[in-house]
């Protein structure tokens, strides 16, 4: 079989070293072949070139002149024009070595499920660049692409070089550029073309797509030269700094698309931390960038609850963790039995999605190793003060978890210890087959875990990525909504439980009151929120992390929780704070009383020996004062539906 290959080169401008690029196509020893330069209409001797090499080539040479469309649709359109079984790719800068094509093809000749095949290139360092920064930084560490792989076969999957533990570490591009590859043309119908929204990540993650569809095949030899020069387009987009906004487009394509379930579970979870972490460094960006954002407000003067006026408690306060837009003030209800306190102005409810666009809390936590001992005892200490504060059976297993189920047992009679663990189950007692629905599910870990302990389970997350990755991860049903516009039937759910969502929600009563329908007749609901009575936020004023402008709206204390409940329709059969979340907010709280800021609610890491002991002695008079005071950071309610 000798079948055609289409080499294609894009060109724009490339006078300077399109006649090597030419000459280097024209030294193949693989014959059939075909040339075709697709031109963005240069204004320099691009096409004049190209057309004398035509003139002389003994391969069929077709000229593309187009309107200027940009470089990925440049790359596009060559490809959809190529008429070749196999796309080889030449950019105007680089080189082919002269038996490149033969043995790229021979390899994906080999086997029928090869789709692309790659192989290291060499620089071609341009005259007074070899003292540059970046051409160093290039030649240290992205000279070898192919190393950064754990492992490379000459013909592997696809789907193990994206299950490679090392997918998401540096280099993030793997393969290379297109220079370096020969693709089947066939696959790009199969998965889709370049990306055009994507500028220095394009060609990888085409490459990722590619990969999930089809076998790849690797030549460990240097069959072409990559050319480092001043106008060089990557250079060009470093200038522009397009790395952080690429990123950020690559890490949500991943999450979207088809390759996130065949990621390794540890690349999933880095996944998530480095979306996250993008995500706040364009936030920060995005805040720097003055008057480009700005989010619909009105002024709120008295209290929704009571219908008293509010007084200032504390005055332009900003975004200390996610670096949303705006200054925002705090206002308490002057009704002492009242004592509500909410954002003013307040944003528009169509207008909430502005102060999330660098919000990210849906990472899947990593999970201890099941064969290690000290793992196992530690779950089974757990199993076993659930299985005693809230009627679960979690038995099974050996010795090791039979000794750890009688030690939380004995534990679970402590109310402190109990009320930690039945964090964990979101202090729900069980209930054989008993159906719960988690507003604002988050990635749907709880919901995860809910159903591993018997629980029938459904989410609803109004945020796209926790959506998905709930479904995709977990496989819980998840309705990517607000629970408003899930329209789900009337009395279906035995619990309905919302942790750290109702300081979130623009109208409670609406909420609440949907809750109520959707609930079963004495079906029951768990709040867990903020509680602007702890010790916390009297220690830390306006620099109390749970504050959280401008995303909490409205916040909660021990005296007007139970009213906002009831109004909907509920009573309360219980209600207390809890201490469990006191060590951690201290941490950042002192982080923003001290910098201004806590980015990305990242606590100070590792804490330090003064930090360890300041946490453990606060969480420990919180823990032991929640039960007479209500001091502690978490206000917890059960209530019950009132029919």
């Amino acid at each position: 079989m000798n079948p055609l290959v289409s080499i294609i080169i894009p060109t724009y401008n490339g006078e300077r070293f399109l006649s090597e690029a030419l000459a280097s196509a024209a030294a193949q020893t693989y014959d059939n072949m075909e040339i075709v330069v697709s031109d963005d209409r240069s204004t320099d001797r691009t096409l004049d070139i190209a057309r004398e090499f035509a003139a002389s080539s003994r391969h069929p040479v077709r000229m593309i002149d187009h309107t200027p469309q940009g470089m990925v649709s440049n790359w596009n359109d060559t490809v959809r024009t190529a008429q070749g079984t196999y796309i080889k790719f030449l950019f105007q800068d680089d080189i082919l070595e002269p038996h490149c094509v033969q043995k790229m093809v021979a390899l994906a000749e080999s086997d029928s499920e090869i789709g692309l095949v790659f192989s290291p290139r060499r620089f071609i360092v341009d005259t007074g660049m070899e003292s540059d920064t970046h051409v160093k930084l290039m030649q240290a560490r992205y000279a070898m692409l192919h190393q950064g792989w754990n492992s490379i076969k000459s013909v592997q999957a696809g789907v193990d070089l994206l299950r490679d533990r090392n997918f998401l570490e540096e280099p993030i591009n793997k393969v290379g550029e297109p220079t370096v590859v020969l693709v089947r043309k066939s696959l790009f119908e199969k998965a889709g073309y370049f990306d055009p929204d994507l500028k220095q990540l394009v060609d990888w993650e085409m490459w990722v797509r590619i990969m999930a569809v089809c076998r790849v095949g690797f030549i460990d030899e240097p069959l072409m030269s990559f050319r480092l020069h001043q106008k060089q387009m990557t250079q060009q987009n470093r200038g522009a700094g397009e790395l952080d906004l690429d990123l950020h487009r690559y890490y949500d394509k991943l999450f979207h698309g088809p390759v996130f379930g065949n990621l390794a579970p540890s690349v999933r979870e880095r996944l998530m931390d480095r979306y996250a972490a993008v995500a706040e460094e364009l936030g920060r960006k995005q805040a720097e960038s003055k008057g480009k954002i700005e989010v619909r407000a009105t002024h709120v003067e008295n209290c929704w609850l009571c219908g008293a006026k509010g007084k200032m408690l504390h005055n332009d306060v900003q975004d200390r963790l996610w670096s949303a837009p705006g200054k925002w003030n705090l206002i308490a209800c002057s009704n002492v039995e009242c004592g509500m306190v909410w954002i003013d102005p307040m944003p528009a409810e169509d207008e909430l999605g502005k102060l999330y666009t660098s919000f990210y809390t849906h990472r899947v936590q990593p999970q201890h190793a099941k064969g290690d001992k000290w793992s196992r005892f530690k779950a089974s200490v757990g199993d076993g003060i659930i299985n005693r504060g809230y009627g679960y059976h979690r038995n099974g297993g050996g010795k090791l978890e039979k000794l750890g189920r009688a030690v939380g047992g004995v534990l679970g009679l402590l109310p402190q210890v109990r009320d930690f663990a039945g964090a964990g189950v979101y202090w729900l007692p069980y209930i054989p087959n008993g159906r719960v629905l988690d507003i604002g599910c988050g990635n749907g870990e709880m919901l995860s875990h809910l159903q591993n302990l018997g629980w029938q389970v459904m989410g609803v997350e109004p945020d796209a990525v926790g959506t998905h990755v709930a479904r995709e991860h977990f496989k819980i049903d998840v309705r990517n909504a607000t629970i408003e516009a899930a329209h789900l039937p009337d009395a279906t759910f035995d619990f309905v439980t919302m942790h750290h969502v109702i300081e979130h929600l623009p109208d409670v009563t609406r909420t609440l009151k949907e809750i109520h329908r959707i609930l079963k007749p004495g079906g029951k609901l768990m709040v867990a929120t903020p509680n602007t009575a702890s010790r916390g936020r009297r220690k830390f004023q306006d620099a109390w992390l749970n504050w959280d402008p401008p995303r909490h709206l409205y916040l909660f204390s021990p005296k007007n929780l139970p009213t906002a409940i009831e109004r909907a329709g509920f009573h309360v059969i219980k209600q207390w704070t809890s201490a469990r979340m006191a060590g951690w907010l201290l941490a950042l709280s002192e982080k923003i009383r001290n910098e201004g800021s806590a980015p990305g609610a990242r606590a100070p890491w590792p804490p330090g020996f003064a930090l360890t002991m300041r946490k453990l002695r606060y969480q420990g008079i919180q823990a032991a004062l929640c039960p007479m005071a209500q001091w502690g950071e978490e206000l917890i309610m059960i209530a019950q539906k009132r029919d």
